[in-house]
């Protein structure tokens, strides 16, 4: 999928005005992924007596490390919600894409409580999803219909004897 999302963040204008910025998304981006790939390892497709150690592991070590050196990049692009420049980037949907993904797993709320504790990172979260065309797509029957699967697909993967948070009635 890497190629791919390299090949339409091109396409669509997502990777910088020039090469040194190009370059800039993407190691952004592929750190993100990086992120992405551990969790496969250590909290969804985990051996069940290792779950809970991988998901201690991330909301101990992990998302903080990660979350800090985000904030980093942020920061000294001026705070404005976006990792390079003043529009959106394939760096800065590909980190909602994640947030979006961990949303999918039992403990999804659990780790976005770590996410939530940076204003920085939700000022990301909060640019891309104003963006008309990816509010459009999160609207959308089909987006709803993808993310109840990936739901449904990731129901097993809580580690043993965790007990998922009782969902607000409304949502």
């Amino acid at each position: 999928s890497v190629p791919v999302d390299h090949f339409l963040a091109k396409k669509f204008n997502l990777l910088g005005n020039n090469e040194w910025e190009e370059y800039t998304i993407k190691a952004l981006y592929n750190n993100i992924h990086h992120l992405r790939e551990r969790s496969f390892t250590r909290l969804t497709f985990a051996f069940w007596d290792r779950m809970q150690e991988g998901f201690e592991y991330h909301l101990k070590t992990v998302l903080p490390n990660f979350i800090a050196n985000h904030e980093f990049h942020l920061r000294a692009n001026g705070s404005n919600g976006h990792y390079l420049g003043d529009k959106l980037s394939l760096a800065d949907i590909h980190l909602v894409n994640l947030m979006d993904h961990f949303l999918t797993l039992p403990v999804g709320e659990d780790l976005m409580a770590q996410f939530k504790k940076s204003e920085l990172i939700m000022k990301v979260r909060e640019r891309v999803e104003a963006n008309p065309e990816i509010a459009a797509w999160k609207a959308s029957a089909e987006w709803k219909r993808f993310n109840q699967g990936s739901i449904d697909m990731y129901a097993d993967s809580a580690p043993p004897g965790y007990k998922q948070p009782a969902l607000d009635s409304e949502e």
